[in-house]
């Protein structure tokens, strides 16, 4: 990872991630939920990175691709993607990650959050799989989104608990928050034993 200091007449320069060219899987997937819960831009590099675009295309992260000269760059289409060569200076990598997390974030706010039959949330074009969550508790979530919910309501609401492993209703919302911060989203505890999913701030 590292960070771009800005002159300060650049502004606040909004979070990044530079990939290195392989970590493992937990670690991965902790860098996207960062990105996504910060709007944040992952800046990679073109080809070494490509396995990569699915997976961050897929959780609408945003992507500076940096394309070494000489190097044909990739045809990546969306706003979301932006090309600069290695060489660029800081001035020019900054804009541009101000530009790609200003539009991650818009795209963000606009995006209705929806479960679908197979256990994915999806928010927009961005979706992410929570099938490891109970549907029912997810649904009671997502139909008060951005409102507190009991925590009592919700166990009610989880009407497959009898039949599962038991497993208290905390860490399934432990992991659905997990699972969520990788499209922005994060499910906070309210005071009074409530809990809400909202968009993260």
């Amino acid at each position: 990872m590292k960070n771009v200091e800005p002159r300060e007449d650049q502004g606040a320069m909004p979070s990044a991630v530079w990939f290195g060219p392989r970590c493992a899987p937990a670690d991965e997937r902790e860098l996207v939920a960062f990105l996504g819960s910060h709007n944040g831009v992952a800046v990679v590099r073109w080809p070494r990175d490509e396995w990569r675009l699915d997976l961050l295309c897929s959780r609408g992260i945003p992507c500076l691709w940096l394309v070494n000269a000489g190097d044909p760059p990739p045809e990546l289409a969306g706003p979301l993607h932006e090309i600069l060569p290695t060489s660029a200076s800081d001035q020019a990598i900054h804009e541009s990650l101000v530009r790609l997390s200003g539009r991650a974030a818009a795209r963000r706010v606009e995006a209705t959050p929806a479960l679908d039959d197979d256990g994915w949330l999806h928010a927009g074009d961005a979706r992410i799989d929570v099938s490891l969550v109970p549907s029912s508790l997810v649904a009671d979530l997502l139909s008060h989104f951005d409102e507190a919910v009991d925590d009592e309501e919700l166990r009610i609401a989880d009407v497959d608990r009898k039949t599962r492993a038991p497993r208290s209703l905390l860490s399934d919302l432990i992991r659905l928050d997990q699972r969520v911060n990788e499209l922005g989203l994060q499910v906070v505890p309210v005071a009074g034993h409530a809990h809400l999913l909202r968009r993260c701030r």
